[in-house]
């Protein structure tokens, strides 16, 4: 899922996906509503070269830890949890405006 505009935009949409690493890179909105009413494992080294990147990333949802995620992109977290939970946030959301809303 990698190189491509929204490539893993509601890749847990109403489910389960376990962890997801290495995965939905170089690309805008690549991880937007990922978990949209579902669960989404760990996200590790993912989402990462795009703008809105993680956009509403556990939308409704729950979203494990996220490391090393959703860097380099303008406003790459913008309303991350939105109406949802994630855990651990560690080395990511580290760009412009990244953490807007959060």
């Amino acid at each position: 899922c990698n190189n491509g505009e929204g490539a893993c935009v509601n890749i847990a949409y109403r489910g389960t996906v376990g962890s997801v690493a290495d995965s939905c890179n170089n690309g805008n909105y690549t991880c937007q509503n990922m978990a949209n009413e579902g669960t989404a494992g760990p996200v590790t080294s993912s989402c990462n070269n795009g703008d809105s990147a993680c956009n509403n990333l556990a939308n409704s949802g729950h979203v494990g830890s996220v490391t090393n995620s959703c860097n380099n992109g303008e406003s790459a977290c913008l309303y991350m949890a939105d109406e949802g939970s994630i855990g651990d946030l560690s080395y990511s959301c580290n760009a412009d405006r990244a953490c807007d809303r959060v």
